[in-house]
């Protein structure tokens, strides 16, 4: 008996042994030894965390595009810690340059050997990390409902706004590396994948808000041909406000922001290098003052080259049938507005004076516009009748929702699906996010009244990121209905991943967008619903109102030119710059 009990006991030290190990995957550079998370249910996870997939962009790297990772070592790499996030001067002002790694996440079972226990690959879904509002952090978009449904996840850092999108507009430094980043970190992704149990041929891209602008923006370039076969965008398009900056605006600001840092030469080479030469951007709290405001870098056209990745207007593409034919996701959140006016909300007198005070400048600001449409008064009296009813006392922060949410992400959003569903054989998904759950982008300590569905609140029940920020500060926790619409959407955006369908038992078929009809609302009680119209006389109005007054550029392939004749972006009125950026500030900062 002895024996046996013996014999048991020793069994099962093995077995817990074997358990403790640490995951392990052999790929072209070495082997990466990662750490052992769970899922909500306690499934095991093997996690592999900062893998480089790019020398680090600094010193003579700043401003080129990525140069791809080649390093190779013998030893087992430890992939157990996070990388910070990548530098952001204009919101957080925190993170690195040396930023550019992923994370993996993959239930695969790999032993200590190159043999793989389960040779099934696994769909593989990659997650883009940009945040308009500092949340860039890698570590908060964690696995544990969307490896449920048993798919691989890579989340990837790339460089953002002025290290990632600063250009001079020629080749000196063109500009785009951030999404010249993205496209590297999906060709480490094509290579090395197949290693930790992921199917290269079937890979999804996936963002939100800036990082679905930035997704959107290389599903219409051909440079990403094979690297991704289905794509999700969540609140943002290529050419929303946030997203895309037209050429001479783009080097205007660049070349000004230069300037205040004292690097103004005589040629655009020297600017770069002098640049280059400085150390330090977040020591100085003036320098990030220079550039603090409503995101001022972002992607543009470049000039024509074989490592351009966007060389004219994402409107301009979309019409012409330029976006690759693949499974596309995409949709909105209920009240997308409340980004920028939850203060209206608490004060509504602060929203009649403002209004009615700056109601011009205030459109500028939010539609980011002021030199390209034809006429900005006329543009702004035309907001003004129809959101106002040219009277603004009268639900002036319900009415200023409506405006800023569709000016900045409904609009946008729903063009570029009516577009591309035209031009597409494979399927275009919309969906609306109108589900209030217990957590929500607007919450403070001081005042947990929920809003409405905010810009932001869907990203919840894919990473649970709202809990994870703000869970144990306002004492509240999921209900039952938060836990189903998070396995919900999970397994939809999982089946998307596998299979270019994002299905559900739960809930009717999903019909794919046809012109003016068919999009999937997420309603209360965890609910899902089919729908005709998509605010069709707000998205009327819109594509009136642009199709009369707002001014697309014509291509201009001069490498060399500093500016554009047809028009720019505005540079913002700075009071109005720094009024809402003090809301989002107020609102968002912890």
């Amino acid at each position: 008996m002895w024996r046996s009990v013996i014999v048991i006991f020793i069994s099962l030290g093995i077995v817990w042994s074997h358990n403790r190990l640490p995951p392990r995957v052999t790929t072209q550079y070495g082997t990466y030894v990662g750490v052992w998370t769970e899922t909500v249910s306690k499934q095991p996870i093997a996690s592999f965390l900062g893998i480089p997939y790019a020398e680090k962009p600094v010193d003579h790297l700043r401003f080129k595009k990525p140069v791809p990772w080649t390093d190779h070592w013998r030893r087992g790499r430890n992939a157990t810690q996070y990388r910070g996030p990548c530098l952001s001067i204009e919101g957080s002002g925190k993170g690195s340059e040396d930023c550019l790694y992923l994370n993996i996440f993959t239930r695969q079972e790999i032993q200590n050997s190159k043999r793989e226990i389960n040779s099934t690959k696994r769909a593989v879904m990659v997650f883009v990390i940009n945040d308009i509002f500092g949340n860039n952090d890698n570590s908060l978009y964690k696995p544990d409902y969307l490896l449920e449904h048993d798919i691989i996840l890579i989340t990837v850092n790339y460089r953002l706004d002025f290290f990632g999108f600063f250009t001079t507009g020629n080749h000196v430094a063109p500009g785009n590396n951030g999404l010249k980043d993205i496209l590297e970190a999906l060709r480490w992704i094509q290579e090395n994948v197949a290693a930790f149990g992921g199917d290269q041929n079937r890979v999804t891209l996936m963002g939100h808000g800036l990082g679905a602008g930035a997704v959107h923006l290389l599903a219409l370039s051909k440079k990403s041909e094979g690297l991704f076969h289905g794509y999700i965008t969540q609140s943002g398009a290529a050419h929303m406000p946030w997203s895309y900056r037209l050429h001479a605006t783009a080097v205007n600001t660049s070349l000004e922001f230069a300037a205040s840092l004292n690097c103004t030469r005589d040629t655009k080479w020297e600017i770069v290098q002098c640049l280059r030469k400085i150390e330090n951007f977040t020591s100085n709290e003036d320098d990030l003052e220079i550039v603090r405001g409503w995101n001022r870098f972002g992607p543009t056209d470049e000039p024509e080259s074989d490592e351009a990745v966007i060389t004219d207007h994402p409107q301009t593409l979309m019409s012409e049938g330029k976006a690759r034919d693949i499974p596309w996701l995409t949709g909105v959140v209920a009240d997308e507005g409340l980004v920028v006016t939850i203060l209206f909300h608490k004060n509504e007198s602060l929203c009649h004076w403002e209004l009615t005070e700056n109601f011009e400048e205030i459109v500028k600001a939010v539609t980011n516009c002021e030199y390209s449409v034809k006429n900005t008064t006329k543009y702004a009296n035309e907001l003004l009748n129809f959101y106002f009813d040219d009277n603004v006392a009268i639900n002036c922060a319900t009415n200023f929702v409506e405006f800023a949410g569709d000016a900045v992400v409904n609009w946008p959003v729903h063009n570029a699906v009516s577009i591309q569903a035209k031009n597409m054989k494979s399927p275009v998904y919309f969906y609306k996010f109108n589900y209030i759950g217990t957590f929500t982008a607007t919450q403070k300590d001081d005042d947990l009244k929920n809003y409405g569905v905010c810009h932001g609140d869907d990203l919840n029940y894919l990473f649970s990121l709202l809990n994870e920020l703000h869970a144990k500060d306002l004492q509240l926790s999921d209900t039952s209905n938060d836990t189903s619409m998070k396995y919900y959407v999970t397994e939809m955006w999982a089946n998307f991943t596998k299979n270019g369908i994002p299905v559900l038992s739960y809930m009717p078929e999903w019909e794919p967008y046809t012109e003016g009809h068919a999009y999937n609302e997420f309603t209360q009680d965890a609910n899902f619903t089919m729908k005709e119209e998509f605010y069709p006389d707000r998205m009327k109005f819109w594509t009136n109102l642009n199709d009369k007054l707002l001014i697309i550029p014509e291509k201009d392939n001069s490498a060399g030119s500093d500016v554009r004749s047809t028009g720019s972006q505005c540079l913002f009125e700075t009071s109005v710059v720094l009024l809402l950026h003090l809301l989002i500030v107020i609102i968002f900062a912890r």
